[in-house]
């Protein structure tokens, strides 16, 4: 782990994290009133969960109409922003958590939705900084590396490799036209794009670039599945053949998959193993020594794609920051002189929310997944799609990143 990249990195999710529960989720009330509390606001500090941000407790003395008059337990008063939380909801004596912000305070309710950011270094398939969740205090889980959850519309970019991989061309025309399929369970499946529209001819690329469901099925009615299967088994993304309904990203992954098999795309073709342990030294003597070190410190590439088909992906994925779901992103590239490459997933009823980009500077390339959903799958809420809650996430770390760096 890089000091530097962790810490940017869990900033960037728990700030994120934040700011869905700001904008998504109603007011859960306070921690009580502070007459009938028989713990002090010190000891009340002492049982948060620990994260970057600072959070504390603090006793409501006045009320304003945006404003709380609050005392902390060294027993000076702050102001606190109410941000979008109605002060009718609080009462004088009530003990509420702020949030730091600078020099400002803000109220703060702990979230209950989850998440994960992991980035790596190319080629090398070190892993730079890896955050599993929102806190550790809260949960132990690591939605990195043990979350299986549906991938949404990330998993496209395989299918698209897989169509340039059968003979087609990015620039070739296909219908994005409603479609009704049957599938192995008898049931009838009938896609459509996120907008409700749809839009006849359209490039290949185009398909990638503003992620429509539509074009991608009919690829993948055209070229047939044995392929695209062959690819996702090769991007260690599924074991089994897969029903159509994979192209719109219905199979199980982990975020670190994920990025492992999005690495090919930016190493000619070659998929990473992620490397967690770069050296071991040893104190004693240990038999198969040099097997152990090179089986933890090694970095393991795969060819799954051809070099041509990864650069036409690679430059797609640039255009999907440029000009597609990802296009928030873009103002960064000159902001920082960087090149962002990206695709953002949504999965059904909005449960899971992805983002995995690519960021290449004037002298390395690293790439990043972002995973946030629940704990226990529900949805995040109407249009909480990737674009909208994960991809800000990734733009906290370029920003917090680029900005120490810069200055």
């Amino acid at each position: 782990m890089n000091k530097k990249f962790q810490y940017c990195a869990q900033k960037a999710l728990e700030d994120g994290i934040i700011e869905y529960t700001n904008q998504n989720i109603s007011w859960n009330g306070t921690l009580g009133n502070i007459s009938e509390c028989k713990s002090s606001l010190k000891e009340i500090n002492n049982q948060l969960p620990n994260t970057i941000n600072k959070i504390q407790a603090c006793v409501v003395r006045k009320i304003d109409s945006d404003n709380l008059i609050c005392e902390i337990w060294n027993k000076k008063l702050i102001q606190v922003n109410c941000l979008k939380y109605s002060p009718k909801d609080i009462n004088i004596g009530d003990i509420v958590l702020c949030r730091q912000n600078g020099k400002s305070f803000e109220l703060y309710q702990t979230p209950e939705v989850t998440g994960g950011i992991v980035i790596m270094d190319l080629p090398s398939g070190n892993i730079l900084a890896l955050s599993g969740g929102y806190s550790f205090d809260l949960s132990s889980f690591n939605c990195i590396t043990q979350a299986q959850r549906q991938p949404g519309s990330t998993i496209k970019p395989f299918v698209y490799a897989a169509t340039i991989e059968s003979g087609k061309d990015e620039y070739d025309i296909v219908e994005d036209k409603p479609v009704t399929l049957i599938l192995s369970n008898g049931e009838r499946y009938t896609p459509h794009n996120y907008n409700g529209k749809s839009y006849g001819k359209t490039y290949l690329r185009e398909g990638l670039i503003y992620s429509r469901n539509l074009t991608t099925v009919n690829l993948a009615r055209e070229i047939g599945m044995n392929q695209i299967s062959d690819l996702l088994k090769h991007a260690n993304l599924i074991k089994n053949k897969a029903p159509i309904s994979a192209v719109l990203g219905s199979v199980e992954v982990t975020p670190i998959q994920l990025l492992s098999a999005f690495s090919a795309f930016f190493n000619n073709g070659k998929m990473i193993t992620p490397k967690f342990v770069t050296d071991i030294e040893k104190s004693t003597p240990i038999s198969e020594f040099e097997t152990l070190k090179e089986s933890l410190c090694s970095s393991k590439q795969t060819k799954i794609v051809e070099p041509r088909t990864a650069e036409i992906i690679k430059n797609i994925l640039h255009d999907v920051v440029k000009f597609g779901t990802a296009k928030r992103a873009s103002a960064l590239e000159e902001e920082f002189g960087l090149e962002i490459f990206g695709k953002t997933g949504t999965t059904n009823d909005f449960k899971d929310a992805w983002f995995v980009g690519a960021i290449k500077d004037k002298l390395k390339t690293y790439l990043m997944c972002v995973f946030i959903g629940y704990s226990i799958p529900k949805t995040l809420g109407e249009h909480c799609s990737g674009s909208k809650v994960a991809l800000p996430i990734f733009m906290n770390f370029v920003n917090y990143f680029y900005s120490n760096t810069k200055n």
